[in-house]
């Protein structure tokens, strides 16, 4: 029968090792193709704002090329008379090639789109693109993986893909290819420049690593004797990397707000992590359990030190305090021990369990990317008060105030991880203040229900509804609807800067253009708006400038929450635990785990907001503009609700749609402050 479980537990090891070695090799892989470049060439980002990643496209899981997100582009600055490449362009996705792009992005070359047949054309920063002169022409792109061959002319450049080929009359610059992404992924699987090959490929290194590295702790897990159930439960994480492999990393990091240049790294780091805890609790209840000799504990601790000081000294901690840091943990552990049995020598292996868990917590403060000294400290103490609670499970009986002591060491526990989260990268992302108060926050949302409700007009729409309407000055009377952008956003509190305002200059003393647009309002809410007051607006015409907010997450739908509002349902609950970091994190795990949700208007909600908005304008002689909402750096994001106003305004009588956001991403980065909010070029170019 022992050797029958034996032969069970070297097979089910074998088994999570590989399925962990796959998973390593494939992540790590994947890492490299998104992180860094073919020798010799440069990777280059863009400002994008968070976009999550059913927007942007799903990673190229396969492919094992160089991956390029968002706006990213690979370069080098070595002029080249000829450039061959392979790439996976998914649907939506575009591609721009040239052999010459100056920097910042500026030249000409060719952009390929899946379906579409490419477009010669020389980019400028922040301007139009602007055609080129060629003859031939190139076949449909396909979506899967195919070559193009460019060459430099004396004219130009020219380009030829499957037998067919484009030539064009250009200026190169001296500098080298470039290779630039749209808002989609794509990968780059190979690149040849001047006959040169550099491709990427899936690296089998790291996994045979892991996978030898875990059958080596299995077989020392064997030698210490613990038992094979206790073994194989401490390594089921790992058996997860098979399944996971799919799953795109990023996203995940995305869902959970992870600010941190490893994203890709952050499903394999997370099962590492879990796997860590878990075999730290395990071994040291194996150890508090045998209590191994003195000789063998006093050099388990002093490698336990060590550990600890390294770990500590790779974060933000100098090697020296590291030490400090270390030999204090030991020394508050021993501390632990000796007053919870104060008539006995502390046991070896509870010292040896002590300094494991303060190992653990060391290293895992490391991995969050810990950036004070603070952070450091209380993520070992947290280590150190797992490792206590876990010898405390064992030897429980000879222990006084056995209850309490757990309890305290289990808050000690929480406690410490919640400091420790407060001082790395993810804190002021997991911050209760902002997250609970920002647009689409529930408290928010009670206040903009209230404020409807109330009808009371502010000084600055920002602060809840709008200004009040002024009486009527000329024949006709424009009055604009919106959010933030309309009405007020938080870079400055003067009226006359944004769009209405500008209007009302370019269209003279005959047309009155007025302000009722609020920070915060969707299309739910000018529906709401627009029911009680479009009458006391007194308007010939209404113009509705929308789409970002539509996307705000919500724990349910704005209509649904009006719905509780008005029954008295709808309240804050958890005021409490809303301002604990660690379950800030929870919040948004339980919200990643579930793609798509948490939209406050999804674009078939807000057709049939505009929908009742426009029928009401329309019987009251009312004609209504509808203006695609301007996104910085590529509005497709929320092309969906664009689609929407384009459905409203071609079934509707008197009801127009201007295509505002096209215009302002022509005009570029300087119509925009941030991801949607607009400068006084970007208002200048809407209200013209």
């Amino acid at each position: 029968m022992e050797r029958l479980r034996a032969l069970v537990y070297w097979l089910a090891l074998l088994a999570i090792a590989g399925s962990f070695g796959v998973f390593t090799s494939i992540t790590m892989s994947r890492e490299i193709g998104q992180s860094e470049t073919p020798d010799g060439w440069k990777r280059q980002s863009r400002y994008q704002p968070f976009v999550s990643a059913k927007d942007r496209g799903k990673q190229v899981p396969m492919s094992y090329g160089w991956a390029l997100s968002a706006y990213q582009s690979l370069f080098t600055e070595a002029p080249a008379k000829r450039l061959k490449l392979r790439a996976e362009l998914p649907p939506q996705s575009e591609m721009f090639v040239s052999l010459g792009m100056a920097q910042p992005l500026a030249g000409a070359g060719i952009l390929f789109k899946p379906g579409q047949k490419p477009i010669a054309q020389r980019v400028i920063p922040d301007g139009p693109p602007i055609p080129l002169r060629c003859t031939g022409a190139l076949p449909v792109t396909p979506a899967t993986g195919f070559p193009a061959h460019f060459e430099r002319t004396a004219t130009g450049f020219s380009v030829e893909q499957n037998r067919n080929k484009l030539s064009c009359d250009a200026q190169i610059g001296p500098s080298g290819p470039a290779i630039q992404s749209g808002l989609r992924r794509i990968s780059v699987s190979k690149v040849r420049v001047d006959g040169s090959d550099v491709g990427a490929s899936l690296d089998g290194r790291p996994g045979w690593w892991a996978f030898f590295g875990v059958l080596m702790l299995g077989v020392l897990e064997r030698l210490l004797g613990m038992g094979c159930l206790v073994s194989l439960l401490s390594w089921a994480p790992l058996a997860l990397g098979g399944p996971l492999t799919k799953i795109d990393s990023d996203w995940v990091a995305e869902a959970l707000r992870v600010p941190h240049n490893t994203e890709g790294m952050f499903v394999l780091g997370t099962l590492l992590g879990a796997c860590a805890l878990l075999k730290s609790v395990a071994v040291g209840a194996h150890i508090a359990k045998r209590n191994p000799p003195p000789h063998t504990a006093h050099a388990a601790l002093v490698v336990g030190t060590v550990c600890v000081a390294l770990a500590l000294a790779q974060g933000p901690v100098p090697l020296a305090q590291a030490v400090a840091f270390a030999l204090v943990a030991l020394g508050v552990g021993e501390a632990m021990l000796r007053w919870m049995l104060p008539r006995a020598k502390a046991p070896s292996g509870g010292a040896i369990t002590i300094v494991i868990g303060a190992a653990v917590g060391a290293v895992l403060t490391w991995a969050i990317g810990t950036t004070q000294t603070m952070g450091a400290l209380y993520g070992v103490l947290g280590g150190l008060s797992l490792g206590a609670l876990v010898w405390l499970q064992i030897q429980g009986r000879q222990v006084r105030f056995y209850n309490t002591i757990s309890l305290l060491l289990a808050a000690a526990i929480l406690g410490c991880g919640e400091v420790a989260v407060r001082f790395s990268p993810v804190g002021p992302m997991w911050n209760a203040v902002d997250t609970q108060r920002g647009a689409g926050a529930l408290e928010t949302l009670i206040q903009q229900f209230d404020d409807l409700a109330k009808a009371e007009h502010r000084d600055y729409p920002a602060e809840g509804f709008t200004v009040a309407p002024p009486p009527r000055t000329a024949p006709v009377r424009v009055v604009c609807l919106g959010a933030s952008s309309t009405g007020g956003a938080f870079q400055n509190d003067d009226l006359n800067d944004f769009f209405p305002a500008r209007l009302n200059a370019l269209l003279g003393p005959d047309v009155q253009v007025i302000n009722q647009g609020v920070g915060g309002w969707t299309s739910f809410h000018v529906r709401l708006f627009v029911a009680q007051h479009l009458d006391s607006l007194d308007a010939d015409v209404i113009t509705i400038y929308l789409g970002v907010n539509e996307k705000l997450p919500t724990p349910v739908s704005f209509a649904e929450l009006y719905k509780r509002w008005q029954t008295g349902d709808l309240s804050t609950p958890w005021t409490g635990l809303n301002r604990v970091r660690l379950f800030q994190g929870l919040r948004l795990m339980a919200r990643g785990l579930k793609p798509g949700a948490g939209v406050g208007v999804v674009p078939e909600e807000m057709v049939e907001n505009l929908r009742a908005i426009t029928a009401a304008a329309q019987a009251r002689g009312i004609r209504t503009l509808l203006m695609s909402e301007g996104v910085r750096p590529d509005p497709g994001i929320i092309g969906a609700y664009f689609d929407g106003m384009i459905t409203v305004a071609r079934d509707g009588p008197d009801v127009a749609y201007l295509d505002t956001a096209t215009t302002l991403q022509t005009v570029g980065a300087k119509a925009f402050i941030d991801g949607n909010h607009l400068t006084n070029t970007g208002h200048e170019a809407v209200a013209k």
